[in-house]
């Protein structure tokens, strides 16, 4: 958060994605936005999935499965994860046996 606010415009993330390999720059201003929005959807799932009672929210921790490929938006995954208080469990789905994967987000 202290680099968001003293040094929003600088670049945070500078990332190559996609197929042409694109460039992109994301500012820490923009990144701390980002994680926000995603902590406020992580949230409502997780209140609704109480509701439903497919799941008991308690006071544990948040334990999180980022299952992604590397890029930005799983930067700003991670981030969101960690401003909800929560942990993340980095997996990687293009090199772990499948499962592995499926051991993994069954624990």
């Amino acid at each position: 958060r202290a680099a968001a606010e003293n040094g929003g415009s600088a670049p945070a993330i500078i990332a190559v994605a996609g197929a042409g390999r694109v460039r992109r720059v994301i500012s820490y201003e923009e990144l701390v936005a980002k994680a926000a929005s995603t902590v406020a959807r992580l949230q409502a799932a997780l209140r609704s999935s109480e509701a439903s009672g497919s799941r008991t929210v308690t006071d544990d921790l948040l334990i999180a499965a980022i299952v992604m490929d590397k890029s930005w938006e799983q930067v700003v995954a991670v981030h969101a994860v960690l401003m909800a208080g929560g942990a993340y469990l980095p997996t990687e789905p293009r090199l772990w046996p499948e499962a592995r994967v499926r051991d993994v987000l069954d624990a």
